[in-house]
Parts: C-alpha cells; structure tokens; sequence
C-alpha cells in the first residue's frame, strides 16, 4: 500500500465508531488496495495483529506545528513483553514503522519526538490510548486519546543519534511519572519505564 497524497481519501477516517466497524474498514483497505494515510494504516493495522498472540495494541497520536499550521499523526504501538516497537505510515519515514526493540514507550516516543524536531515539526501534544479488544466482534469504541504525555526534549538530542540520550532523559523524569487505574487498564509511567498493561483487576467501579 502507498502513501496517499490526494486532498481526498477513499475509506471511512471516522475512529469513534465500534471496533468491529474498523476491522470491516481495514478489509476494504485490503481488498481494493488503494493509497491510504496514518489513520488507515492503524486500521490495518490493528486488523492485521488481531490474532497475534502475546502482542498489544495501542494508539499514539502526536500534534505538530510547522509554519504556523498545525498537523496530526498517529501511529499503532505494539508492545511485546517488555519491548516496544510501532506501525504507521507518513511521507516521512523516520515518522513511520519503529522496530520492536525499544525498552520503554518513553523510550519509543523520544525516538518520534526527534524525528519530529528532524522534519521540521516540533510536537506540542502526545497522547497515548488504551488497549485494542482482541474480540473482533466487538461494540466497544476504542480509546483513542486516553492520556496526554509531557512533551520530551527533543531538541537537545536532535545532534545525537535517535536512541541515544534516554538515561539522561530519565534522570529528569519524575514529572513524566504517572498511573491511572481504570475498569480494565492500568497505564504506569515509572521513572525509568513506560509500560501500558491489563489490569488483573477486572472488577468494576
């Protein structure tokens, strides 16, 4: 699939719909094979990990400006036992797929930040979702913009190598530390870790 540079798109870009009604967008974007964008591309591929065992899905979206106009990406992050990687498409490639070998998500979003600031889009929000359903069958409307990030500096490790600089990043991150319990999901931001993980507490409330 490739990159869609029409002012015009060819699939439904509505997210606040049930997961099922994304999983049926995301086959059409299969079966016709036409030029998609970051939204779509979290369609797919959320659609794609579906049955992947051992793997979880969850939205990231970032917020840029540029010239004055501000612009919107997201991505899908996939988290496999204690390592992060992510799926997206852009016109930028340092702005799309990461592979599945970053330690933390803070440690996968400096990563983005500095491409970012590479591309000549410095971020002014992050915001993190929850967990994708596995049930495919599902009624439930995803979490797309559960939490919204502090902003990493980004432009102090522009000079250095994209993966380079997160001890020093951490040092200074206990305004980043966080935790929010919710009915299924629990999102724990440790100051030397970021993990987004399912509760063992499933009851209500």
């Amino acid at each position: 699939l490739q990159y869609n540079f029409l002012p015009s798109t060819f699939f439904s870009l509505q997210k606040n719909r049930p997961l099922k009604n994304l999983l049926k967008t995301a086959r059409e974007i299969v079966d016709e094979s036409l030029p998609i964008r970051c939204l779509e591309a979290v369609f797919l591929g959320v659609y794609l990990t579906q049955k992947v065992e051992n793997v979880e899905r969850f939205p990231l979206s970032f917020k840029s400006t540029c010239n004055g106009r501000s612009y919107r990406h997201i991505v899908l992050v996939l988290r496999y036992q204690s390592s992060f990687g992510a799926i997206g498409l852009s016109r930028k490639d340092s702005l799309m797929d990461k592979t599945l070998t970053f330690s933390s998500l803070l440690e996968l979003i400096d990563c983005y930040a500095v491409s970012f600031q590479g591309a000549g889009h410095p971020l002014v929000s992050i915001k993190v979702g929850l967990y994708f359903s596995k049930d495919s069958a599902s009624n439930l409307v995803p979490y797309w913009r559960f939490l919204s990030l502090p902003l990493p500096n980004a432009k102090a490790k522009a000079g250095g190598k994209q993966r380079q600089g997160s001890a020093g990043h951490r040092r200074g991150s206990n305004h980043r530390k966080r935790s929010i319990d919710t009915n299924h999901h629990v999102i724990d931001f440790e100051t030397e870790d970021a993990v987004l993980k399912t509760s063992s507490n499933n009851s209500g409330g």
